[in-house]
C-alpha cells in the first residue's frame, strides 16, 4: 500500500506522539515510585536522548540551510520585481518619448505645408506682377522734364513692385527658418 508525503508524515507523527506519550507515563511513574528504571532502560533512554539532542542539531542545521535559500529566493525574487518595475518606467518613459516625436513630426509636416503655401504664394505674385516695362534711355531726351518724370514714374513702380513681393518672400523664407528648426528640433528628440 502506497501513502503520500503528507500520509507518511502524518504517521510518523502519530508514532512520534505514542512514544512520548509513553516515555511521559514512564517518567509519571518513576516520580510516583510505582515503576523503577532498570541500568538497560536508563542507558536505551541515555541513547534517545542523544539521538534526539544530535536530531534537533541536523533538524536545526537543515532549517538554517533551507531558510537561507528561501532567503536568497526571495532577494532574487525582489531583484527581478525591482528590474520589472523598471521595465514598466521604461516603457513609460519610451512611449511618452514616441508620443512627442510623432507630435513634433506632426507640428513638422504642418510647418512644412506652411512653407509650400507661403513660397507658392510668392512666386505666384512674382509671377502675376509685371514690371514696369524698361527704363527711359537718357539718350533720346528731347525735354528733360518729361525725362525724369517718366524715370520717376518707372522708379515708383520698382519700390511698389519691390514692396508686393517683399512680403511673400520673407514670409517664405520664414517658413522655410521654421520648418528648418523644427526639423532639427525633431532630429534630436
Amino acid at each position: 500500500e502506497r501513502r503520500s508525503a503528507g500520509e507518511a508524515r502524518a504517521g510518523g507523527g502519530k508514532r512520534l506522539s505514542d512514544m512520548a506519550a509513553a516515555l511521559q507515563q514512564l517518567a509519571v511513574n518513576v516520580i510516583n515510585g510505582t515503576e523503577v528504571v532498570s541500568e538497560s532502560q536508563a542507558l536505551v533512554l541515555q541513547m534517545i536522548r542523544q539521538e534526539m539532542a544530535q536530531i534537533k542539531i541536523d533538524t536545526s542545521k537543515d532549517h538554517d540551510e533551507d531558510q537561507g535559500e528561501v532567503d536568497r529566493a526571495l532577494a532574487d525574487f525582489a531583484q527581478c520585481e525591482a528590474s520589472i518595475s523598471k521595465l514598466g518606467l521604461y516603457e513609460n518613459q519610451t512611449k511618452a518619448k514616441e508620443a512627442e516625436h510623432a507630435n513634433c513630426r506632426t507640428q513638422e509636416a504642418s510647418i512644412q505645408s506652411q512653407v509650400h503655401d507661403a513660397c507658392e504664394i510668392a512666386t505666384a505674385y512674382a509671377a502675376m506682377e509685371e514690371g514696369p516695362g524698361c527704363m527711359p534711355q537718357a539718350g533720346d531726351v528731347k525735354d528733360w522734364n518729361e525725362y525724369l518724370g517718366a524715370l520717376h514714374k518707372y522708379l515708383f513702380a520698382l519700390q511698389a513692385l519691390n514692396k508686393t513681393l517683399t512680403h511673400p518672400l520673407e514670409e517664405c523664407k520664414a517658413a522655410q527658418a521654421g520648418h528648418a528648426e523644427e526639423r532639427k528640433k525633431c532630429d534630436a528628440a
